[in-house]
């Protein structure tokens, strides 16, 4: 009788490293990494107290020098997470999230884009205006370095044309993070 043994589901998330988790301008070799995303360091560094796997997803070790650009990788680890992580450049099926500035989500078995909160806001800031838009960001604590002492109307309510509106953050801290507008009144969510 032959035995089987199935390979055991190790789930882990992907996370670009430039541009991603640290910054990035243009290439200035494999010993020059940026320093690191605040928001998005902390968010590994939860992952990580969590109990979930992370791996840095980089095409920096897909070239020559792998064996050394992994080092210097896990360098850059050790000092800004507290521990080195593995680092590949291919995914398999325990990849269950890839984040990266340059990934474009599609709706599973349909290839249809999904729409970015990138492009929403660019909608909503040309809609809008730029000082509106900059207001709602420091209400957020992600624009401008100063907060208004009230929050600001977001407009008329498309269904009940009320003003009695605001924006709202939906799925914070999520792949799907997005700001809608909200009716106080009608309670009419533009998404």
């Amino acid at each position: 009788m032959k035995i089987i043994q199935l390979a055991k589901f190790q789930p882990w998330i992907g996370v670009d490293l430039d541009g991603t988790l640290a910054e990035y301008d243009e290439w200035e070799g494999i010993e020059h990494i940026g320093e690191p995303i605040p928001k998005m360091l902390q968010r590994v560094k939860r992952w990580i107290k969590d109990g979930k796997t992370v791996k840095i997803f980089t095409a920096r070790v897909s070239g020559k020098d792998k064996e050394k650009v992994i080092k210097i990788i896990k360098e850059w680890c050790k000092e800004h997470i507290g521990e080195t992580l593995d680092v590949v450049c291919e995914k398999d099926q325990d990849m269950t999230e890839l984040w990266d500035d340059r990934a474009v989500r599609v709706k599973k078995n349909e290839g249809t884009r999904i729409a970015q909160s990138k492009d929403k806001f660019n909608e909503s800031r040309d809609k809008l205006g730029a000082d509106l838009v900059d207001d709602l960001l420091a209400e957020f604590g992600m624009g401008p370095k100063y907060i208004p002492k009230k929050p600001k109307s977001a407009g008329k309510c498309p269904k009940c044309n009320s003003e009695n509106t605001i924006f709202k953050e939906v799925h914070p801290d999520t792949d799907m993070n997005d700001i809608v507008l909200k009716c106080n009144d009608c309670g009419f969510i533009d998404d």
